[in-house]
């Protein structure tokens, strides 16, 4: 039997929206894991932009030693992003360790989607007339060598 053919638009980009809210509301829950959260994710791995400029300016508020609570986070994040989202994650940081899942989880699907872009690099590669088998070779060892570090 002939394996089913699958079409490119059936594998979607990894998401990690509702995890990059989540992160938000577990540094607001638990502010001494934002150390943590710096060895483990960076600010690139956020894909929504309100996320990433909130992330920056929790950060930000760390470093100067200010204090990062519900009140003093809402001046520093998207009122829609905080409001519908970031209040709402604030019951799933139940503890320290959940907290710390979830920024691996991130870092996780950070991950997964540079797989998803460097096949689809891989894949232009294939289906170009003019490449050669090396130039694959050494292409699929290139993406292999970015995604380790």
């Amino acid at each position: 039997m002939k394996p089913k053919v699958k079409s490119l638009s059936e594998f979607q980009v990894p998401d990690s929206s509702s995890v990059e809210i989540q992160i938000l509301a577990d540094i607001i829950s638990w502010p001494e894991t934002l150390m943590e959260a710096e060895r483990i994710i960076s600010t690139e791995m956020f894909t929504n932009d309100d996320c990433k400029a909130a992330y920056e300016a929790l950060r930000a508020k760390s470093r100067k030693g200010e204090t990062i609570d519900i009140t003093s986070a809402f001046g520093c994040i998207d009122r829609n992003l905080y409001i519908n989202g970031v209040t709402k994650m604030l019951i799933n940081a139940s503890s320290p360790s959940t907290v710390l899942g979830h920024y691996n989880t991130l870092k996780a699907i950070h991950v997964k989607r540079q797989c998803y872009f460097n096949a689809l690099e891989m894949l232009s590669c294939c289906t170009r007339a003019s490449a050669t088998v090396p130039e694959l070779i050494d292409t699929m060892g290139r993406h292999s060598e970015r995604i380790r570090r």
